[in-house]
């Protein structure tokens, strides 16, 4: 796909400079002291461009091109530039991660791998020296090429399917044993209880006690959120860090608990994913902050009411873990901010 709009801007004239980051390059031209700049950017899974760097970028390459012979570029006809028009060119298989940067910024198109077209917004222009029918007329060959998946393996949320998985298997070998929705049951088979942990050391219990569910309706609503929001996670850290949120939130959340239930004289067994899923919430919500209140289709603003209408159900409801899901959207946030890499462009 890269190298066909290679050669389709170099067809047209454009020469070719490269610049950094390493996922980015330059083609130009010049036609009437007008530098027509083409930014193309290779927005791969460990790569995403900010509206703060492009910026940066674009605003280094345009005084770059009003002084090209201070910088070893070749004028045309050694005529004075005395325009520099950008277009940035972004080739990815991400494209709904880019929606807010072109809402923000003019001069930008979007080349989705996973469609095989281009995506120009309404607000973005319609062409650029007829490069949309150069572009458009070579789709069809792009749409052969190899680098075209329906879905980029990279992005499988492998450990989330996983988690997910791993639950219900569990709930079902339980619902052959016995009723889940029993609490001496659940308690006999690695549910958290105070008494059992801190009189006879069994500390494994917090951890066991995630994978345990209180019925079918706790299995569903944990596993829904924890599918839908963790995804999103996995995306943003990776699936090793992600897996270590998951599990060192929802063991959090379990230990927390416990203190809290030590603290307030009550004894309860508990089980169930939601300290771990809370831990989501909270791990997504710094990612949102990290990256100026968006992430994909998330606002900081948004999850921070789930989170909190969430909370609120849990106290205002009678038999909910309200401590363990505290203490795993703190722990989340926490852990968050310790594991989560900010993707970035890179400078020069």
């Amino acid at each position: 796909m890269i190298s066909e709009i290679d050669r389709l801007l170099r067809q047209g004239g454009y020469q070719y400079k490269k610049v950094l980051p390493k996922e980015a390059g330059v083609y130009y031209r010049y036609t009437d002291g007008v530098a027509q700049v083409v930014l193309g950017i290779h927005a791969h899974e460990n790569f995403y461009l900010e509206g703060e760097q492009y910026e940066q970028l674009t605003g280094r390459l345009r005084e770059l091109f009003l002084h090209p012979q201070e910088n070893e570029l070749v004028y045309s006809h050694q005529q004075p530039v005395s325009d520099v028009q950008i277009l940035t060119l972004i080739v990815t298989g991400r494209e709904e991660l880019y929606r807010e940067l072109c809402a923000g910024y003019q001069g930008i198109w979007i080349f989705d791998l996973n469609e095989g077209r281009l995506i120009i917004y309404e607000n973005q222009p319609g062409d650029f020296y007829g490069l949309y029918d150069r572009i458009t007329q070579a789709g069809v060959n792009f749409g052969q090429k190899a680098e075209r998946p329906a879905w980029d393996r990279r992005n499988i949320p492998y450990v989330s399917i996983g988690m997910v998985a791993v639950n219900v298997l569990i709930f079902l070998i339980c619902s052959v044993l016995g009723d889940p929705s029993d609490a001496f049951f659940i308690l006999e088979h690695g549910g958290m209880y105070p008494e059992f942990i801190l009189a006879d050391g069994e500390w494994y219990r917090v951890f066991t006690s995630m994978f345990l569910h209180f019925g079918i309706e706790h299995l569903i609503n944990n596993m829904v959120m924890l599918f839908f929001v963790g995804r999103y996670l996995e995306k943003a850290m990776g699936h090793v860090r992600y897996l270590c949120l998951y599990l060192l939130s929802g063991t959090g959340a379990g230990i927390f608990s416990l203190f809290m239930m030590m603290a307030d004289n009550e004894e309860a067994v508990s089980a169930g994913a939601s300290g771990a899923v809370f831990g989501i919430v909270g791990g997504l919500l710094w990612v949102a902050i990290r990256n100026k209140g968006r992430f994909a289709d998330l606002t900081a603003r948004g999850l921070l009411l789930m989170a909190a209408l969430s909370l609120y159900y849990g106290f205002s409801s009678a038999g909910v873990d309200n401590w363990g899901h505290v203490g795993g959207f703190v722990g989340g946030i926490i852990l968050g901010i310790l594991l989560y890499r900010k993707k970035s462009c890179g400078k020069d």
